[in-house]
């Protein structure tokens, strides 16, 4: 419905799934326990599918392992959608 369910704000790199180890936890059938990461490696960011089920995608592409994020970011220009259900919109601050 579009609602905004949570604003996270890092400095390292974090991880979204369904198992308490990952700095967001989003308890949802459409997102896997270790879904997808974002960490800054040497001046980039970089977004990782961890081999999750219903996919992560960037800018309406299928990230299939790794893949580097645009920087800077324009302030909520790049979407990272988690299957179907929760999409992730991030600017570089």
């Amino acid at each position: 419905n579009g609602e905004t369910i949570g604003s996270y704000e890092f400095v390292q790199g974090f991880s979204v799934g369904r198992s308490q180890d990952n700095q967001i936890v989003i308890n949802h059938d459409t997102i896997s326990r270790n879904h997808v990461e974002i960490k800054p490696d040497n001046g980039s960011c970089w977004i990782t599918n961890l081999n999750s089920t219903n996919g992560v995608y960037y800018d309406a592409n299928l990230i299939q392992s790794r893949q580097q994020l645009a920087l800077p970011f324009e302030p909520v220009s790049k979407q990272i959608n988690s299957g179907s259900l929760y999409p992730y919109f991030f600017h570089r601050i």
